[in-house]
């Protein structure tokens, strides 16, 4: 899962679970190669962490 609007905030980049509205979510910050910044989330470290082992 990507940034793709509003789902930043409200899922896991990693596995899809759902983030809570007061959740202050692990975040990964990522230039794209066109020089723009892609932001995704997670549920918790876990998910952070296994998701940057997969980029």
């Amino acid at each position: 899962m990507a940034d793709d609007g509003e789902n930043f905030w409200t899922y896991c980049a990693h596995c899809g679970t759902q983030l809570g509205i007061d959740d202050w979510p692990p975040i990964v910050e990522m230039a794209t190669d066109g020089g723009e910044t892609d932001l995704h989330s997670f549920c918790d470290e876990e998910c952070r962490s296994g998701w940057t082992d997969t980029e």
